[in-house]
């Protein structure tokens, strides 16, 4: 109960899991998780950072040349 008598409700959701409690809503917070498998996480990130420097460089070549 809070001070005023009254007991504490949260009047709106949190998340979308609390508002929407079906099984579809949990892949939209998937990023607010604790990550399980953070060396896949890097992984993938230092991989699209490679390829995104490879475009890159291979851009300006093409654009030089």
């Amino acid at each position: 109960m809070s001070g005023n008598g009254w007991p504490t409700i949260r009047r709106f959701a949190r998340t979308l899991d609390e508002a929407f409690p079906d099984s579809r809503a949990g892949w939209s917070e998937g990023w607010a998780r604790p990550h399980h498998n953070r060396w896949a996480s890097r992984l993938l990130a230092v991989c699209i950072g490679v390829a995104l420097a490879v475009v890159l460089v291979r851009w300006i070549d093409w654009s030089i040349a």
